[in-house]
């Protein structure tokens, strides 16, 4: 087992270099410090993101598929390299890398989307990208060399966390701990002193409260935050932090996800294709939004009253929750119900959702 004090007072090395003698003698001895020696070695937090990220930093960002990673992440980066501010939240203008190893084509037209939405012109713009995954860090001279050319880096994104690792199980403890190891070392002490954000996919069991990468919970143990993404109706998403956040944390920042199109976005016949877009929301939206979800909940509520028999999709077909074929909308109603089981107002058992007691007071209070 690796000496925990030499862990905590050198960088991370490899474990066969630790065993290395590092004094003639053969013999490694920790000294002890004075208090004033140790204190004078803190350093100020350097806030890139306003009370988010901080520089040197490096942080996973969680989401299921379809929950906007992607759409926030290109939010983030283009506001950054603009100077904008981040949904009400100030950044310092900077160069951003943009490692688009997962759907590069998917990147290109969500970055032209979402420019146009904000205002910003590329031209001029710090904002850079790589397009394919690779071996990061076998890869470090010329990132280096790439970041010194370009005067130093103040963000790095990586998108994904699955695209660029090189080893051979994505949930392998030691594996995924060895490679946030890898990130830190090779993408945060790159020039300028970037914050590094690592798209991540969850773990199959993800839930709102426990939304963490991939990794058996090394690769969690070893970033400095974990940020997530989590939508409920794939409408709008939320952006929080979930397991960890070294700093003072922030409040979730809501996003609508808006299904634009652009004329710099056709496809080869000369047709707008659609993508999503992450739009903070103004505080009167995010009302609106909620209203609406308490609506729905209400709405089924008295319909699993009225029908305690009906399926899911009985209860889509009364409440007209159906698609354009006529389709019931079932993702509508699991999203209310878990909701309700969070609120203990529904339960599931032997395969079946049925109203609590509290369910069924509140569903004929609202009746």
């Amino acid at each position: 087992m690796a000496d925990p004090v030499h862990e905590f007072t050198e960088p991370w090395r490899p474990p066969e270099e630790r065993q290395k003698p590092s004094q003639d003698d053969g013999k490694w001895r920790p000294k002890l410090i004075s208090v004033r020696d140790f204190v004078d070695g803190f350093e100020a937090p350097d806030f890139l993101i306003e009370d988010m990220a901080q520089r040197r930093f490096l942080y996973s960002l969680t989401g299921r598929t379809g929950d906007g990673k992607t759409a926030v992440l290109t939010t983030l980066s283009l506001c950054l390299a603009a100077g904008q501010e981040f949904a009400g939240r100030r950044v310092e203008q900077g160069r951003v890398a943009y490692f688009a190893g997962e759907n590069a084509d998917d990147v290109r037209a969500r970055t032209l989307m979402t420019a146009e939405r904000l205002g910003v012109s590329l031209d001029d713009l710090p904002l850079y990208f790589l397009d394919k995954p690779f071996d990061i860090v076998g890869a470090r001279e010329q990132i280096k060399k790439s970041a010194e050319e370009l005067g130093g880096l103040d963000l790095v994104i990586v998108d994904t966390l699955a695209a660029f690792f090189q080893g051979e199980d994505e949930n392998a403890n030691v594996e995924l701990g060895n490679f946030a190891r890898d990130l830190r070392e090779n993408l945060c002490t790159l020039p300028g002193g970037p914050s590094v954000i690592i798209a991540c996919h969850p773990t199959k069991v993800a839930t709102k409260s426990n939304l963490v990468p991939r990794g058996g919970g090394a690769f969690l143990a070893e970033v400095d935050g974990n940020l997530r993404v989590w939508s409920d109706d794939k409408e709008t998403t939320e952006l929080h932090w979930c397991g960890k956040l070294r700093g003072p944390g922030f409040e979730p920042i809501p996003f609508n996800l808006s299904k634009r199109t652009s004329d710099s976005v056709k496809d080869s016949k000369g047709r707008l294709i659609p993508n999503v877009v992450a739009e903070p929301l103004a505080e009167t939206e995010l009302q609106s939004v909620e209203a609406k979800a308490r609506r729905d909940e209400d709405a089924l509520l008295e319909r699993m009253l009225n029908d305690p028999s009906g399926s899911m999709a009985d209860w889509c077909r009364q409440l007209g929750w159906v698609g354009a074929k006529g389709e019931p909308y079932k993702s509508k109603v699991q999203r209310a119900l878990a909701q309700l089981q969070d609120d203990r107002l529904v339960h599931k058992f032997r395969g079946r959702w049925t109203l609590t007691k509290a369910g069924k007071d509140e569903a004929k209070r609202r009746g």
